[in-house]
């Protein structure tokens, strides 16, 4: 068994980043988490602990993110560096063998990105409540707010100075959670002790380089690479995210060949923390069909 690692790495371009490997007493695949955008690895929790144990796991931080660095230009926050750093993160944490990458939200584009680069190292995808492509497009159902949007978040970016304190003012009040009911957070099952990290996670975050994060996230496609897809994949979305039309998750199964398609009754956009129980049991029924993973659940 590898020993544990936790720590830093430096990216292509040179931005620090953290991340940090936790081995596993089974022989099951690695699993590498990708985050969503302006968040850590708080969703993954309940993940984890389904299968800490039995299969290794590596989390990691994007750059501008948690404990990561941010990159010296601004500019360099594409979801194509956010590839190129899980590679460096990988490397750092040796592993050598396919791992299945896992990608919430952004974190879809993230792990496709990575597959165009690097199909050798990957084993199974499974992107989880998040688009293939231009994610604010998709919300719209169309390009027309592409540009505006840009414009948007670029002002917001300059402005980030003024924007900041009132920002991060809301982050911390009790109004935080209700906004995320009206954006796609499930009132009912999404417990605030889940939610809380990432609002205080955004609130440390420099705003500048967030607001430039999501203007470059919503430049990324890869729906160019669908059809070359070569691995298993288990595409999950809830049936009421908020944040990727019920539309687009099967349009993205019908082009990946070798694809399965797991839709979470009543699951929003942050399904993975309010019905983990379903989608942790959907992805060990993959892993246990698709690559022959038998290592028992141990209860304690």
């Amino acid at each position: 068994m590898k020993e544990a690692k936790k720590g830093f790495t430096r990216s292509e371009d040179g931005v620090k980043l953290h991340y940090e490997y936790i081995p596993a007493k089974g022989d099951g695949p690695t699993l590498v988490l990708c985050n969503g955008i302006l968040c850590i690895n708080n969703y993954w929790v309940y993940l984890m602990e389904h299968f800490k144990d039995r299969c290794p796991i590596l989390t990691w931080d994007y750059r501008g993110h948690g404990m990561s660095e941010l990159p010296a230009d601004f500019e360099d926050s594409t979801v194509t560096h956010h590839a190129k750093d899980l590679k460096a993160v990988m490397d750092a944490a040796e592993i050598d063998e396919p791992a299945v990458l896992l990608g919430f939200s952004m974190g879809v584009q993230a792990v496709f990105e990575f597959y165009r680069h690097w199909p050798e190292r990957v084993k199974a995808l499974i992107p989880i409540s998040g688009g293939v492509a231009k994610p604010f497009n998709l919300k719209v159902g169309s390009e027309i707010l592409e540009k505006p949007l840009k414009a948007v978040f670029s002002a917001f970016s300059k402005l980030s100075p003024l924007l900041a304190p009132p920002l991060n003012l809301f982050l911390v009040s009790p109004l935080n959670m209700p906004v995320g009911w009206m954006v796609g957070v499930d009132r009912h099952r999404a417990k605030k002790k889940d939610m809380i990290p990432y609002f205080h996670h955004i609130k440390d975050m420099n705003k500048a380089f967030g607001f430039k994060a999501l203007e470059k996230m919503n430049e990324h496609s890869c729906e160019d690479l669908l059809d070359k897809v070569d691995v298993p994949t288990l595409i999950v979305i809830g049936d009421s995210d908020g944040m990727t039309p019920p539309h687009h998750p099967p349009e993205v199964q019908k082009n990946i060949r070798d694809s399965e398609l797991f839709v979470v009754p009543h699951g929003n956009h942050t399904a993975i923390i309010e019905n983990p129980e379903a989608i942790n049991f959907r992805i060990e029924l993959f892993l246990r069909d698709r690559l022959e993973f038998n290592e028992p659940v141990v209860r304690r």
